[in-house]
C-alpha cells in the first residue's frame, strides 16, 4: 500500500492510474504488464494481430512458467479440469472468456470508457479478480495461446494452500 496526496493506494493503483494517464493521451489499445514477468519478443504482434481483427476486446497470451516454459505459470482450468502442460493448453489457438490480468493483458479502449480503471484501493490476489469479473460482463475476452507471458510460477503457493485445506 502507498499514499499519494491524500488517497490510498493498493497495487492495483499503479495499473490504474497508467491506464487513466494513457486513456487520457488517446491510445487505441492498452498493454498491462507485471513487474515480474517478461513478453516474449512477439507477444504483443500476436495480440494485435488477433486484436484488430476483431474476435476480442480483452486478449490476454498465455502465461508460461519462467522455470518450466512447458508448464503454465498460473492455475489454468479447462472445464473442471486443472492444466498446467502449455501443449495441452495451446492445442486451440483461442481459448475464449479466459485471461490472465496483469501478464500481457491487452484492453480496447471501449474498455475503459465503459467499465473505468481497476480500483485503487485494492491490493494483491483481489484487484485482478475484481477488473476480471467487471470486464466478462460486457466484453468478450480470448486468450491467445501463441502469445506467451514468462512469468514466476504460482503453483508453489497453491500447492501449498491446498494441502492446508485437503
Amino acid at each position: 500500500m502507498y499514499v499519494l496526496g491524500d488517497k490510498l493506494f493498493g497495487s492495483a493503483g499503479g495499473f490504474s492510474l497508467g491506464l487513466q494517464t494513457a486513456f487520457n493521451l488517446n491510445f487505441d489499445w492498452f498493454w498491462l504488464l507485471d513487474d515480474d514477468g517478461t513478453p516474449d519478443p512477439d507477444c504483443l504482434h500476436k495480440l494485435l494481430t488477433i486484436g484488430e481483427g476483431g474476435v476480442a476486446q480483452i486478449l490476454s497470451p498465455l502465461s508460461v512458467s519462467v522455470e518450466q516454459p512447458h508448464l503454465t505459470a498460473n492455475i489454468f482450468y479447462l472445464g473442471f479440469r486443472r492444466v498446467d502442460s502449455v501443449h495441452v493448453v495451446r492445442k486451440k489457438k483461442i481459448r475464449f472468456g479466459k485471461v490472465q490480468f496483469y501478464n500481457g493483458v491487452l484492453l480496447k479502449r471501449d474498455v475503459l470508457a465503459k467499465i473505468g480503471y481497476p480500483k485503487t484501493i485494492l491490493f494483491m490476489r483481489g484487484d485482478e479478480i475484481d477488473y476480471y469479473r467487471r470486464c466478462k460482463k460486457h466484453f468478450r475476452l480470448a486468450l491467445v495461446t501463441e502469445a506467451l507471458f514468462f512469468h514466476p510460477s504460482s503453483s508453489p503457493e497453491y500447492s501449498i494452500s491446498r494441502r492446508r485445506f485437503l
